[in-house]
């Protein structure tokens, strides 16, 4: 067993949510320790292992009384707090990992221990179908309470960041781009989707099924939000990837969801290249390359 005064933050950690939040991430990543102190007593909660951690989320794994559990830390910022909601209304979705408490104030989550293996252990089609009906099972309507994709893609956005980092797209697929997100902003049908559909979000529940975590839930519409499950996959592709499109979106009008992928993808590149992640931003270069060639 392991007390929670004795868990390690990884630097790895510490750094990626400092160049996310800022100078404000300095006092949460200092108070950490004594926050684990404090859930730790009044969750009733044992540790029982050391902590891992994607870029912005630190994840402990725990013992609760009765079962197997893990707490997340994430920044408390509004993306916290979308998740945080958007995980307590799917409470019946089974699809979905189960929540049994928060504290809004730390950023912690105690969660349903999910097991391996995730999504990754799963054929690109056959994956893709499990992330298309994900998608499709937590659909929900537009509430006024999450980020809407419509700040984000401000006409003129796409093209001027390309422009300000020395063209990373070339130009006319960044107007495309930019084209594209504004003209399918203004004819959508509104939703609350999860754009955070990763392979390694979607893992083994204990008794069976797959169920997804680390949801980022915006307001957009169906057709949005599977870009990262193909840019995922992209490099180890086996098949057609209009065949995972397919797959992955069945029922759904394909060239917005071709037109989707195109924004995502330059979008993600963007921030790819601005962050030095060479690799990422061809990848994404690739894939909006294709996405423009495919409606």
């Amino acid at each position: 067993m392991i007390r929670a005064a004795l868990m390690h933050i990884p630097d790895e950690f510490s750094e990626h949510v400092s160049q996310r939040v800022g100078d404000d991430a300095a006092g949460w990543l200092d108070a950490l320790p004594a926050t684990f102190e404090r859930l730790f007593e009044l969750w009733e909660l044992t540790g029982v292992g050391q902590p891992t951690h994607g870029d912005v989320g630190l994840v402990i794994p725990v013992r609760t009384r009765s079962l197997a559990a893990v707490i997340k830390f994430t920044y408390p910022d509004e993306l916290f707090t979308a998740e945080s909601r958007w995980l307590q209304t799917h409470a019946d979705t089974q699809s979905v990992v189960d929540v049994y408490d928060v504290d809004f104030e730390s950023g912690a989550l105690l969660l349903e221990h999910l097991t391996e293996p995730n999504l990754w252990a799963v054929p690109a089609i056959e994956a893709a179908r499990v992330v298309g009906q994900l998608h499709r099972d937590t659909l929900l309507p537009d509430d006024g309470s999450y980020p809407d994709l419509s700040n984000r893609y401000q006409p003129g956005v796409l093209v001027e960041s390309n422009d300000d980092l020395g063209s990373p797209f070339p130009s006319d697929v960044a107007k495309r781009a930019d084209l594209t997100a504004g003209h399918l902003l203004d004819s959508r049908d509104l939703a609350v989707v999860n754009e955070d559909l990763y392979s390694s979000h979607v893992r083994t529940a204990v008794g069976g099924g797959w169920k997804l975590s680390d949801p980022r839930p915006v307001v957009g519409e169906a057709a949005y939000g599977l870009f990262p499950f193909l840019v995922d996959r992209w490099d180890n592709l086996a098949v057609p990837p209009e065949d995972v499109v397919s797959a992955a979106a069945p029922g759904l009008h394909e060239p917005r969801v071709y037109g989707w992928i195109l924004v995502h993808a330059v979008e993600y590149g963007l921030w790819a290249y601005r962050s030095g992640y060479v690799g990422d931003a061809n990848r994404a270069r690739r894939i909006a390359a294709w996405a423009l060639s495919s409606f």
